[in-house]
């Protein structure tokens, strides 16, 4: 990659938050910038940690030191940003293009979140979270079953007792045609996912048998059903040194909601918000 491509990309880096808050700052015609503005645009201030964070990333990716030709293509590509988002903004294609919008959205969210959660939490906080919030680290009941229907109930409780006898699947379908196992996994299955997965009235058959067990034939959306409970994992709670970094990501996952959360409710408090009634009606 050329270092002019280098200096685009790094530049880009810098995000899309500086340079839309440089266009809500101004500069009031300074005659002589100060040490912590690199630059104006239109009397838009580029700070002077934005130019240094920029110089910093294409040293890093230099084997040789930088060049004075390096440090004024830096500040061109972002002087020539900054013109291009005003150009944006003044256009309109802020408003008018909601992928860009998304796009600032999220780089937003994300600047905000991760400068806030950037300090790693204290190892007693993350205990006392795992403690308080058990039932999230939790391991559910997980189940694995196989379920046969047929569309003719003499053939399901005929299936039934060929079935108990060999556990063949080929063997019975070769034997009675109407036959079918319903498609589903066939590893272990969460209690959770097992409604999703075959309706409640096939899942509360599976939580009323023992393993080993094939249930009587019940009428369902198949047809006539059998289930066999093949094996059962029982509920696990993890050690807390177990699941340290899941704690963590979970912890974070929490502390990220509340940032956002309260972030809204004091923009919202310091706005000027005006809503339609008649349009909610």
């Amino acid at each position: 990659m050329s270092n002019q491509s280098k200096l685009l990309l790094f530049a880009s880096i810098i995000g899309t938050l500086l340079a839309i808050y440089s266009i809500m700052d101004s500069n009031k015609n300074f005659s002589s910038l100060p040490s912590d503005v690199v630059a104006t645009v239109n009397d838009k201030i580029i700070p002077s940690e934005r130019y240094q964070t920029v110089i910093q990333l294409i040293e890093n990716d230099k084997r040789d030191g930088l060049t004075e030709i390096d440090r004024k293509m830096a500040l061109e590509r972002i002087i020539e940003e900054e013109l291009l988002v005003q150009y944006a903004y003044q256009n309109g294609f802020l408003e008018a293009d909601d992928l860009l919008r998304k796009s600032i959205v999220r780089s937003v969210v994300d600047s905000i979140v991760e400068q806030s959660i950037s300090v790693l939490p204290e190892k007693e906080i993350l205990r006392d979270f795992y403690q308080d919030n058990l039932p999230v680290f939790t391991l559910d009941e997980q189940y694995r079953i196989v379920i046969l229907s047929s569309q003719d109930r003499s053939d399901i409780t005929a299936a039934k007792q060929i079935w108990q006898q060999s556990y063949d699947i080929q063997k019975l379908e070769n034997e009675i045609e109407s036959i079918r196992q319903l498609e589903i996994p066939s590893g272990f299955i969460s209690k959770l996912r097992l409604g999703t997965l075959i309706g409640p009235l096939l899942r509360e058959v599976v939580l009323s048998i023992r393993i080993g067990e094939t249930s009587k034939p019940i009428e369902t959306i198949y047809g006539y059903s059998i289930v066999t409970l093949i094996d059962k994992k029982n509920k696990i709670v993890p050690e807390y040194s177990e699941i340290q970094e899941v704690v963590l990501q979970e912890f974070r996952r929490r502390q990220r909601e509340d940032i956002l959360d309260e972030l809204l409710i004091d923009l919202k408090r310091q706005s000027d918000i005006n809503i339609n009634n008649s349009l909610s009606d």
